[in-house]
């Protein structure tokens, strides 16, 4: 949710896209809709805490590739 307009979100949001790519996220990536979809309730395995991604069934960090 944004109070700016759609396209200054939208440019906004491709601006921090760009920046991610250059930090080393890999392009095919857009890591701002996967912290959404991993932090969603219905991924049953799959939590994401201040630790990063668990995997829930095992109890541990999932090492994160990029």
């Amino acid at each position: 949710m944004s109070r700016l307009t759609l396209e200054e979100t939208d440019r906004r949001l491709e601006e921090l896209k760009d920046i991610s790519h250059k930090l080393g996220i890999s392009e095919g990536i857009d890591a701002f809709m996967t912290l959404a979809f991993v932090s969603l309730p219905v991924i049953p395995r799959l939590r994401l805490n201040t630790y990063g991604v668990i995997d829930v069934d095992r109890q541990e960090i999932v090492k994160a590739v990029f």
